[in-house]
């Protein structure tokens, strides 16, 4: 019983992680858009801003300009 409730917790923790790896890589993504301005109403643009937006909305209130 043990065997299958330690492996649920390692498969739960290699989803997380490779959830976090893939969100880190679509902020990386937002930042380098954001340095090349490319075309704001493309659908890859778009699809970033709204996937990052809810994790760094946060962060910009104690940010200064």
């Amino acid at each position: 019983m043990m065997f299958i409730f330690i492996n649920f917790l390692l498969a739960v923790a290699k989803l997380l992680d490779i959830v976090i790896t893939i969100y880190y890589l679509l902020i990386i993504a937002r930042a380098i858009i954001s340095w090349v301005r490319i075309e704001g109403y493309s659908p890859v643009t778009q699809f970033l801003i709204r996937a990052t937006e809810p994790v760094l909305a946060p962060i910009r209130k104690f940010l200064p300009y």
